[in-house]
């Protein structure tokens, strides 16, 4: 289950998942990608623990998927990610926290999203990343005390700053868990 991806191998043409898949659009940019819809309780995918709600991100649509299948090169390499999964988002027993067909449920929520020119939902709700964070080697943990710089904010109209601060880590102090 390491960090949310199974890996599902076809060694032949007459392997058979046992799946049934959908596509659907997730994410902010939109994207799509194959998400199982139903597992066949006898099939090759039941026995390798593929659940309902994972999806497919190598593949732009079930047409190529099947191609692949049914063309080869074999074997054949299936990554399926758990949306929920990553990073310390797992329980005691090896379990997301978050189940597979939850975290689905919310990536297609956010690409449903009604968005402005700016990227902005039409509710006038905005989250915007400023700096991207540098990829690190060493991961968080369950108990680990985070240290986050955030400002949140809302428009005023007629305010001549535009934006009136209601909460930011400055505020609070620093080295506090969030």
């Amino acid at each position: 289950y390491g960090m949310g991806i199974q890996t599902l191998r076809l060694n032949s043409p007459q392997d058979r998942l046992g799946l049934e898949l959908t596509e659907v659009q997730i994410g902010n940019p939109q994207r799509t990608v194959l998400a199982v819809k139903s597992v066949d309780p006898f099939g090759m995918a039941a026995k390798q623990s593929i659940e309902k709600g994972l999806v497919i991100e190598d593949y732009p649509n079930a047409t190529a998927l099947i191609g692949r299948i049914r063309s080869g090169p074999y074997p054949v390499d299936i990554n399926f990610k758990n949306l929920g999964g990553g990073g310390d988002a797992y329980g005691d027993l090896g379990k997301t926290i978050v189940s597979q067909e939850d975290a689905l449920k919310l990536a297609e929520r956010i690409a449903g999203e009604d968005r402005t020119s700016d990227g902005s939902n039409s509710s006038g709700y905005d989250i915007r990343t400023l700096r991207k964070p540098n990829l690190c080697s060493v991961t968080s943990r369950r108990g680990d005390v985070m240290e986050i710089q955030y400002i949140a904010s809302y428009y005023v109209e007629g305010n001549k700053d535009g934006a009136k601060v209601y909460d930011s880590s400055a505020q609070r102090g620093t080295g506090l868990p969030y």
